[in-house]
């Protein structure tokens, strides 16, 4: 056997027995030492149960988020920026006080973002921006408080925005605001209490937005300008609306609309259809019937970005204790030097007894 076969075998047996470059290859899943404080994590997933602050730092190697059974403050700004391989977002049976400016912003590569029986009490501007390319964004069984305006701008290529059995209190002004090539948007078996004026507004390239069996106590004019202009198919049926003097422009303004001529949408308590009720039934007064449609005030939209943070209401990360601590990139980087570094003396050392 020659000199050349010999030093191959040696290498082959070397590396083979200490298992050298498995110590300097990146794992590709999440791993056991990588794991958020207080969260448990199996190959791409990472599922945070039953606590009370929102994780410090989140994988790079993430696929798919889980918060259940959980309370939080907030969720951070940027939270998810820069985890390029995730792909879901899922919040189960937890509350959060705040979707704050850009926690859900620029996520080009996300698949599904959803609330299952979650309960928020307020949306900022500016919380979903800039998504692209996102299949879902669902809000199942769950209670909303306030949408304010931006909540939800400059979303494009999205397939489907949801909610689904939720209760929302108060739409603002300009919340779904510029929603750009998006299959549908839809609101079925919810319940919304105010529903303010431009709500939705600046839509393009909308296919569908459908109302199914969903009570609206208040819904101010100016809400569907937008959506009759630009001809998107609006669908409205089998929905109850409070029939008083804040609902009498929709007789005024809008006297042929699809949700006029559908007899299955009917006033609240009653089943009185819509296309029987006459203006004069439910608002007397022709001097009242403005007072659905008040005048648009403005609002300020939210900066969002990677620096991004509202100095009256600063971020305060949450520091894990020391006892948790764990290993850092740089060190973890140095022991895999180190165990690198002995391997080739181990493997000169083997070759060397291989060719004496």
């Amino acid at each position: 056997m020659s000199v050349r076969h010999i030093v191959f075998f040696c290498v082959i047996y070397t590396f083979s027995s200490l298992n050298c470059y498995a110590s300097d290859v990146k794992e590709d899943f999440v791993s056991d030492r990588d794991c958020p404080f207080l969260c448990t994590c199996a190959e791409y997933d990472v599922n945070c149960t039953n606590t009370n602050v929102f994780p410090d730092s989140i994988p790079e190697e993430t696929k798919r988020f889980f918060l259940i059974n959980s309370t939080i403050d907030f969720v951070p700004i940027n939270a998810f920026l820069d985890l390029p391989k995730l792909k879901e977002i899922h919040f189960i049976d937890s509350k959060a006080t705040k979707l704050r400016a850009c926690s859900f912003a620029e996520l080009e590569n996300m698949s599904v973002i959803s609330f299952e029986r979650t309960k928020i009490e307020q949306i900022e501007g500016n919380a979903f921006s800039n998504l692209v390319n996102i299949s879902n964004i669902i809000f199942s069984g769950a209670t909303i408080g306030e949408l304010f305006s931006f909540s939800f701008h400059n979303v494009k290529y999205v397939k489907r925005l949801e909610f689904f059995q939720a209760t929302i209190s108060t739409v603002h002004p300009l919340a779904l605001l510029t929603f750009e090539n998006i299959g549908e948007i839809g609101i079925m078996d919810s319940t919304v209490q105010r529903f303010l004026k431009n709500g939705f507004s600046g839509f393009r390239n909308v296919e569908l937005i459908y109302m199914t069996n969903s009570e609206i106590t208040e819904w101010q004019c100016g809400s569907l300008d937008t959506v009759l202009k630009s001809g998107i198919d609006f669908d409205v049926s089998l929905s109850r609306f409070a029939c008083d003097c804040k609902l009498a422009w929709l007789w005024t303004k809008h006297l042929n609309s699809t949700i006029l001529e559908n007899r299955s949408n009917k006033c609240t308590g009653t089943d009185t259809a819509l296309p029987s009720i006459n203006v004069d039934q439910i608002c007397p007064s022709e001097k009242s019937r403005d007072q659905g449609c008040p005048p648009l005030l403005p609002s300020t939209p939210h900066t969002c970005s990677r620096n991004f943070d509202s100095p009256m209401n600063p971020v305060e990360k949450v520091t894990y204790p020391n006892f948790f601590s764990r290993i850092t990139t740089s060190s973890t980087s140095s022991v895999t030097t180190v165990n690198f570094k002995i391997c080739f003396i181990m493997l000169l050392i083997t070759c060397y007894h291989c060719l004496i």
